[in-house]
């Protein structure tokens, strides 16, 4: 139990490269996205940020500021919305491979801070009858609120908000879904290496349990989601019990029912795992982030 559990635990996982690995999960975070808000359409902001950051990253859809120094944490720079909005550059790509239109009912099942979808949002750049469901309702509070700072009220009266429990949407909205983000809760080991109380009382037994409530979330996901709609998985999680087994075990219990898919931005940025890819910041510089898409057939 503790750190030096949990040191053996992913090196017996990562073997030699586990020594690189964690070096670069303690390290400061090397870049930043800026995703650009298209519905700021005041680009004043700009001239106020200059000299942070360069346009380097400009290989996927969306535009985007690419920054290896610490770029300023958004703010309205006196426009009635937020410019940018700032992740990690790996939950980037996974926002972009959600391919939202206007007939699309999309559905975010653990949704809090909202960035993905927002990216997602940002990209269809039109309503998009959206269910976002945060279980916390002090998350789900402060979702609503982060999406009134990116989003136009006209868009805004096409999301949902609900503070469910996301294992119970496969039971009440069966086959309701085009397309759904399963950005499950998961170990975040990058977080918890920070956190010296929570290294101190961490257990290895904590990726199994978490993938009991993964696993979970993942088949209602898969119950309400319509016949050829997608599911993107993803976790922040190093261990394999919480990403390519849990989409293992799927394909085991509804054989033939679901494939999973691939895309050409995982394909370029992404490493590949028996099931899905998954990004690390020793060797994609981004991320941890596992990401799977997945099709029902």
């Amino acid at each position: 139990m503790g750190q030096e559990a949990f040191h053996q635990y992913y090196q017996d996982l990562y073997g030699d490269r586990w020594r690189e690995l964690h070096a670069a999960l303690i390290s400061p975070v090397r870049c930043t996205v800026a995703v650009v808000n298209p519905f700021c359409r005041d680009h004043a902001w700009r001239s106020k940020v200059s000299g942070t950051a360069s346009p380097e990253w400009d290989a996927i859809l969306l535009p985007q500021i690419f920054s290896e120094v610490p770029f300023p944490a958004p703010s309205t720079f006196g426009l009635e919305l937020y410019p940018y909005y700032l992740l990690d550059h790996a939950s980037a790509i996974a926002a972009l491979l959600l391919n939202l239109t206007p007939e699309t009912l999309y559905a975010d099942f653990c949704a809090a801070p909202g960035g993905k979808s927002l990216v997602a949002l940002f990209k269809q750049q039109g309503p998009v009858a959206a269910l976002l469901n945060e279980p916390s309702q002090d998350r789900c509070r402060r979702l609503k609120s982060n999406l009134s700072l990116y989003l136009p009220s006209n868009l805004m009266k096409d999301v949902t908000l609900t503070s469910y429990d996301g294992r119970r949407f496969g039971l009440h909205r069966p086959d309701s879904f085009d397309t759904i983000l399963l950005d499950v809760p998961c170990s975040s080991e990058r977080h918890v290496l920070l956190d010296q109380n929570e290294l101190a009382h961490w257990k290895p037994k904590r990726s199994k349990l978490l993938g009991e409530l993964q696993f979970s979330l993942l088949c209602s996901a898969f119950s309400a989601l319509k016949k050829n709609g997608q599911i993107l998985y993803s976790t922040c999680a190093l261990a394999p019990q919480e990403n390519e087994k849990q989409i293992e075990r799927l394909l085991k219990k509804r054989p033939g029912q679901v494939e999973v898919i691939s895309h050409p931005l995982l394909e370029k940025y992404f490493e590949k795992r028996p099931y899905g890819y998954l990004a690390l910041p020793d060797q994609q510089g981004m991320g941890p982030l596992f990401c799977c898409l997945l099709k029902k057939n």
